[in-house]
């Protein structure tokens, strides 16, 4: 399959160079894990897939709770695991991680740091409600004192939830804060409604994005991501390369201070 098209119709590979490699920080890759891949060979189709569009690194993130008990972090482990040995060199690199519904014990540090982190580090991606009134007042401050403690938070997909949306102000907030903002690449095709989609565009727009990621849940949603891949080029090589390549990259190395804010 080949890359992803721009919007002047000229294939990304052919702007970026072969060596651009694609890191994906938000998946749920793992089989009968959740609602993502229920078997082996949907989590086959979706790396294989991820590969042909140019992903060379792909954190499998499963839903937990902000509770989540050793077993389960234990199951994620022995998960990943067998993902991988059945693969044996096949790109992509998988890491594991997790995707964290933010409930109010996220705040003690002993029990944050006990989370499943991506690829070993103290970096959480975290989520809150899609619905009204599910991001609580005050919680950048809050989140803001986790980040000097050296607990770095990624938040997932603020463009798809309404508190974030109906006030950008308390997203910038947040990213003042030191919260890195990951979008999901699917919004920016509609895949998640025309209001997730006016939000991307415009948290992009706004330079509040750190990170795009897939947040894929089966293989029949790759076109998906290519198509968005295409509609993000339009935003500028180096705009794509930050998104896709030198933030996420830095995060799944453990590197979060080096990831590189708009402008």
């Amino acid at each position: 399959m080949p890359w992803p098209f721009s919007r002047s119709g000229k294939s990304i590979a052919d702007a970026a160079g072969p060596a651009l490699e694609l890191v994906d920080l938000h998946c749920h890759v793992l089989p009968g894990f959740d609602d993502g891949a229920p078997d082996l060979a949907e989590t086959t189709a979706m790396l294989d897939g991820l590969a042909s569009l140019g992903y060379a690194r792909v954190a499998a993130t499963p839903h937990v709770s902000a509770d989540v008990s050793t077993e389960r972090r234990a199951a994620i482990t022995s998960r990943v695991a067998e993902v991988v040995a059945s693969r044996g060199s096949r790109p992509p690199a998988l890491a594991k991680g997790a995707e964290i519904m933010f409930d109010e014990r996220i705040f003690d540090e002993g029990a944050a740091r006990g989370l499943p982190g991506l690829a070993g580090h103290p970096i959480f991606l975290l989520e809150f409600g899609l619905g009204q009134a599910s991001v609580p007042k005050g919680v950048e401050a809050r989140l803001f004192r986790l980040t000097v403690k050296g607990v770095t938070i990624v938040l997932a997909h603020p463009e798809r939830c309404p508190d974030f949306t109906r006030d950008l102000t308390r997203l910038e907030d947040m990213h003042r804060a030191g919260v890195v903002v990951q979008l999901d690449l699917m919004s920016l095709t509609g895949r998640h409604g025309g209001a997730a989609r006016k939000a991307a565009n415009l948290i992009l727009d706004r330079g509040l994005a750190d990170v795009v990621a897939t947040d894929l849940h089966r293989a029949h949603d790759l076109s998906a991501v290519r198509e968005a891949l295409g509609i993000l080029a339009g935003f500028g090589e180096a705009e794509r390369e930050r998104l896709v390549h030198e933030n996420p990259l830095a995060l799944w190395e453990g590197r979060a201070a080096e990831v590189r804010r708009h402008g």
